[in-house]
């Protein structure tokens, strides 16, 4: 009897220390794992600083060695990229505006549709902003007349 007490002690023993064995193996194998990986990750990130890095300077060493430019260029260049940038903000307002319209007035959206794809073209032929101006005048007089049609 003391003899099977002793052989389940040890069996018991056995396997507890099997268990630990298993569990720091396979632990030690995810940790170097993990470190490797790290590892792999912070090159990585040190790669693409560095990449980072030489644009930005090869960039500006390129603007700064480039020819002198007139500032009256400078200017004409300036202010053509500003009314652009704002020409397009522009355009994506008046389409929201026409959407809001479209919603409040769904019967109206023949003339509104005309009129959208008339503005797609940017910028706008000479000659083309009076009539662009007189339809939209059109559009306009024909939602007040809608509008004061349905407060009566």
């Amino acid at each position: 009897m003391i003899v099977q007490v002793l052989i389940a002690l040890v069996s018991v023993a056995f396997g507890a220390f099997l268990s630990a064995s298993l569990q720091f193996f396979f632990w030690k194998r995810q940790h170097r794992e993990e470190l490797k990986s790290l590892r792999e990750r912070e090159a990585r990130r040190e790669r693409e600083r560095a990449v980072e890095r030489l644009k930005e300077v090869g960039g500006l060493f390129i603007e700064t060695t480039r020819t002198p430019v007139e500032w009256y260029a400078l200017n004409r260049t300036e202010l053509t990229t500003t009314t652009l940038i704002e020409t397009y903000r522009l355009r994506r307002d008046l389409l929201n505006a026409a959407a809001a319209v479209r919603d409040e007035f769904p019967n109206q959206t023949t003339n509104l549709t005309l009129f959208l794809q008339m503005t797609e073209k940017v910028p706008l032929p000479p000659g083309f902003a009076d009539e662009l101006r007189a339809r939209l005048d059109g559009i306009l007089d024909q939602l007040r007349a809608d509008d004061s049609m349905s407060d009566k």
